[in-house]
């Protein structure tokens, strides 16, 4: 794995303390157990809904319009990653204040 993949931060963060490979290896291998220890439970990306999500393509099209010398490779990215309409599949569509109303709590699913 290319090291420009990774946050300047968290780069600067494990290079700071001498950290090997294998160190931020074990890192990213304990990572969901130490979130889960705080009370955050690492879930699958839910499956789109079409009528909630934004039109990729489209998508695509407004950036590379805004942005006309990015990559593709960059542009896709900025497709892919979780964006505006995640919070609304993460609800299923439910407004929120119902989701609200509902006194809706992670470990109720």
């Amino acid at each position: 794995m290319s090291l420009r993949l990774f946050s300047a931060d968290i780069f600067d963060y494990y290079n700071s303390i001498g950290a090997s490979q294998s160190d931020v290896e074990l890192d990213i291998a304990m990572l969901e157990q130490a979130l889960n220890k705080i009370g955050i439970r690492v879930e699958d990306r839910p499956s789109h809904i079409a009528s909630l999500t934004v039109d990729e393509t489209l998508l695509g099209q407004y950036i590379q319009d805004a942005l006309p010398g990015q990559t593709l490779e960059a542009r896709q990215h900025d497709i892919d990653v979780p964006h505006v309409d995640l919070p609304a599949s993460l609800r299923a569509g439910a407004t929120v204040s119902r989701v609200v109303r509902c006194h809706f709590r992670h470990d109720q699913r």
